[in-house]
């Protein structure tokens, strides 16, 4: 685990499927509930997208030192870390 760079390529391929699901949600429900269904969810929405269409590079991360269980399991705290300080975020704004 020695490559930042590697996960940071598998967290925005993750999360390319997780913020066009999150963004539609959030068009028609509300920044909270996108923010909210980005960090839980989304998360998920975005793992399936990437085992669907994307595999294949799992491999790769094998070979650079990363299991398919850490990488999931970053990229889904990341997620949900930035979800709660956007939340909170918001919150200090409207109070």
């Amino acid at each position: 685990m020695n490559n930042p760079r590697a996960f940071w390529h598998y967290y925005q391929d993750v999360n390319l499927y997780n913020l066009l699901f999150s963004m539609i949600f959030g068009v028609f429900y509300g920044l909270q509930w996108g923010l909210i269904i980005f960090g839980t969810v989304g998360t998920l929405i975005g793992l399936l997208g990437f085992q669907q269409f994307k595999k294949k590079e799992y491999f790769l991360y094998s070979n650079l030192g990363y299991s398919k269980r850490n990488l999931m399991l970053r990229a889904g705290i990341l997620n949900l870390a930035i979800t709660l300080l956007m939340l909170f975020i918001i919150f200090l704004c409207t109070v």
